[in-house]
Formats: structure tokens, sequence, C-alpha cells
């Protein structure tokens, strides 16, 4: 029994020894079905969209062999590549071709199925299969966006119809440059796919499941794992062999106002504006400045960073003062600060933040010192979990508002269909509702947008063809496949 266990555990190392890249990851809660999980790194490795973006993040075809764009820009013609399988465990499921395209986006757009990300299809007015390879989508309004969004993953129609779309969640049956060979709450194990057009500098990726950064630190320091995403404070307990990368995060920290506690919407966005994030920003190696191209982002949340001149004029307007004090000459006297009020009461905030967070805490203070500086009594309030008025909170990126997409559908609701045809009428009256938008936000912000995190790809210094610079924390694991092992 012995012996065979032994043979077992030596083919396994074979099999998985040369070119294999070991990655670590802190969570197995992990759908890999693409129309829930689209832009995840390891959905992008198993499945391939119409296109895909390379390691430069430039935009290419690869499921397509030519396409065509019509004048106005409302029809895209695309002739598929042929001769490519949907295979499993020697189980094959067909030929890629135009009935899984239409499949596969009809599935995203279907209520039924309740994908995120529906919204960035619901401008395709019509799939329209013209034959086995030939495919046209034709849509509402132009969308210079368009062909970024073809990159979803392509699915197979006949192996959801024969497995169910449940089976997805953890299985995985695509045209991308690898496939599943193991999942389990420990690792997965994804090989090299020959079948795929898309070819790969390893042989496979292994990605470990880590409950902490100290485990991956350790891992790391043990050459159990080549790869993996860390926590700045543990960077210096790293070994001198590992190379250090810092990388953007998809996550945003932010001060949570949406509540009915201030009530005053006015005083609300003078509380935005007295908080400087480039303060925030020199202070804490972790944070950087949000990216201002994110459409998906309130822009006037970011293209300022704070106006004191501003809000001290709204709070003065709103009946708040500070008292007008006399120098003292006696400099043993303790000074006292002078903070606003009106009808002579303080104007008193507590900033709430999760006990067991460091990064919060650390923010929460630096935002309080801000406000004292300014003139307004502020506290930290420590709590485990509460979804209390001012509390520093963390948002993902794909989870801030689609202010673009809020513009069309509205402009869709209230213009004739005369004016939406007449295309500077219709930008006319997108522009009226952007600025109305504005106008809202400004009154009434349900977050103050602080600062983007970083975070740090650390990885042994035997991994080559790293090109981080264009990607962040979600999608650095697509770009895998130019990885390799200088052994």
């Amino acid at each position: 029994m012995n012996k065979i266990l032994l043979l077992f555990f030596l083919f396994f190392q074979s099999l998985y020894a040369n070119g294999i890249i070991k990655i670590a990851l802190k969570s197995d809660d992990l759908n890999l079905n693409p129309i829930y999980n689209r832009d995840d790194g390891i959905v992008k490795l198993l499945y391939l969209g119409l296109f895909y973006k390379d390691n430069n993040k430039i935009l290419k075809p690869v499921l397509v062999d030519r396409y065509t764009i019509s004048k106005d820009k409302l029809k895209y013609d695309l002739q598929l590549i042929k001769g490519i399988y949907f295979k499993k465990d020697d189980v094959n499921y067909g030929e890629f071709n135009a009935e899984d395209v239409k499949f596969t986006y009809d599935l995203i757009k279907n209520n039924l199925f309740k994908s995120k990300y529906k919204i960035y299809y619901e401008n395709i007015k019509e799939i329209k299969v013209i034959d086995k390879y030939n495919i046209q989508f034709i849509l509402k309004e132009y969308d210079d966006n368009f062909l970024n969004n073809l990159t979803l993953g392509i699915m197979s129609k006949n192996a959801v119809a024969k497995l169910g779309i449940d089976y997805f969640k953890t299985n995985a049956i695509g045209l991308g440059p690898y496939y599943l060979k193991q999942i389990d709450n420990q690792q997965i194990v994804l090989l090299q796919n020959k079948n795929s057009n898309i070819k790969t500098s390893n042989n496979g990726l292994i990605f470990h499941f880590f409950q902490n950064d100290v485990q991956i630190k350790n891992a790391l320091n043990n050459n159990l794992i080549d790869i993996a995403t860390i926590d700045y404070k543990y960077l210096k307990s790293l070994n001198l062999n590992i190379n250090i990368d810092k990388i953007k995060s998809n996550k945003i920290a932010v001060l949570n106002i949406n509540n009915k506690t201030i009530d005053d919407r006015k005083l609300r966005y003078a509380l935005s504006l007295i908080i400087c994030k480039q303060n925030l920003i020199q202070n804490y190696d972790y944070l950087e400045m949000i990216n201002t191209t994110n459409k998906n982002i309130y822009k006037n949340q970011i293209f300022y960073d704070c106006d004191r001149k501003k809000a001290k004029e709204l709070l003065n307007n709103l009946g708040y003062y500070k008292e007008r004090k006399s120098i003292e000459l006696n400099i043993n006297k303790k000074s006292e600060n002078n903070y606003y009020k009106k009808d002579n009461n303080e104007l008193k905030l507590e900033i709430y933040a999760n006990e067991k967070n460091k990064i919060h805490i650390d923010i929460a203070n630096n935002i309080i010192q801000q406000l004292k500086d300014f003139g307004i009594s502020a506290t930290l309030i420590s709590i485990l979990n509460d979804d209390t008025q001012f509390k520093i909170d963390d948002i993902k990126t794909e989870e801030v508002i689609n202010l673009f997409s809020l513009i069309n559908q509205e402009t869709k609701k209230t213009a004739t269909k005369s004016q939406l045809t007449d295309s500077n009428i219709a930008t006319q009256i997108k522009e009226n509702y952007y600025k109305e938008f504005i106008k809202q936000i400004q009154l009434n912000p349900p977050y103050i947008f602080l600062a983007s995190y970083s975070n740090y790809l650390v990885y042994s210094n035997k991994i080559k063809g790293l090109n981080i610079k264009s990607f962040n924390e979600s999608d650095i694991y697509s770009q895998a496949i130019y990885w390799f092992k200088d052994e």
C-alpha cells in the first residue's frame, strides 16, 4: 500500500514539476461561471471571449477571424474562427460556433440569472446568427466601448444544456488557455489547454488557498508558493529572494455618509470638502489617488481633492461660526480649540471604524485630525460591525454606480424617438442630465471617496515574464499565461 502511495506521489510530482507556477489565494469562495464572474482572473484563464486584452492591455480578436462595423456604428458583423472544440475529460461538446456566442450573451442579459454584469449588455438590441461562423450584433445606440465588452467568456450551449447552469459554478468547459484539472477546498489546478488558440509560457498553475497573509508569508519564505498578493505590513519579513511590486487593488476606501443622522445635505457636502485626500496618500503607503479615468465613479467626488474655502463659506451660510478670540500673551495658559458652533452648540462628529481593521482605524484617525485642524470636533468610535453614520468602509470599483449608463437610461425614458435619432439633440439631453446628477450628488453624496488601496505582488526571483503596470489585483492573474519559471 505504501509503495502504491509513493508511486502515485512521484507521478503527481512529475506531472506538475516542470513549468508549474504555484499561486496563493486568500479565498476559496469562487464562482467559475463567466456570466457571474466575468472579470475574475482565473475565469479568464478558463474561458475566452471574442476579444481579449494582452499583457499591454491592447484589445485583440481571439475567437474572431475578422469583423466589420457599419457606418452608423450600430451593427457589428463578426466572422468566427473555425476548428476549435469545447472538451472536458475526453467528452466533446461540439465545435465553437455562432450559436454558442448568442447563447452566452442571451444568458447574461436574461433577468432570470441575475448577473451583475447585465448592465453592460443592455445596449444590445438584437443578436443575429447569420450562419455557423457568422454573427451580427445590433446596438440600440452607438457605444465606443462595445468591443471591450466582448471579452465575456463564451460558454458551450451544448454543455450547459446537458449539465445545467449550476454545474459551472465549480466546473469549467471553456476555450481558455488552461483547463480545470482539479478543484477542492485546498487548491485549484489548471493545466495547459492544447485545444486553445492562446498558448501559454508555462505548463500550468496551482492556486493554493490560504486563510490570511501570515500563512502566505510563511509559504513564500519556505518556497511552497511562487507568487501572491500580500498586505504591506508583511513585506519586511519576506526573504531577500522575494521580489516586490506595488499593484492597484480593486477596492476604494470611503467614508459612508449615506444616512439620515445628518439630514442637512449642504452640511454633508461641506464636510466632504474639508477632507483632503492628498493628506491620506502622503501618510499611508497602502493608499493612492483614485484613477480619474474610471467612468464608473462619480466624477465630482474624484476631481477635487478638497476645497476648505468653499466648505467654510457653506458652513457660515448654514449658521455655523467660530468664536473670535483675542490673542493671549500668557504663554503658560493652555490653548483651547476653537470649534464651529451653531446656536452656541458645538458641531461634533463621531467617526466609526471596525476595531479589528487597522487600516480603517488609521484612515479614521487621519480624518479626525483634519476635521479638528479645520475646526470641527471629532472622535473615533471603534466598533465590530455596525451600519452607523460616518463609517469608514471599503467598496469594490465594480460596485460603484455606472453614472453614464444611468444617464443613458434616463435619456431613453424622456426623449422622443426623433430626438434620439438626432445625435446633437441626444447629446445635449445627456449633458443636461449629467449636470443635474452632479448637482444632486454634490448636495447628497452617499460616500466621500477617499483613496484607492495599493496591494503588493510578491514573487520568487525565479518567476519571469511579469508585466503588472496596467493591471490591478482583480485581473493580474489573467496574465499568468505569460509567466514562466527560470529554474
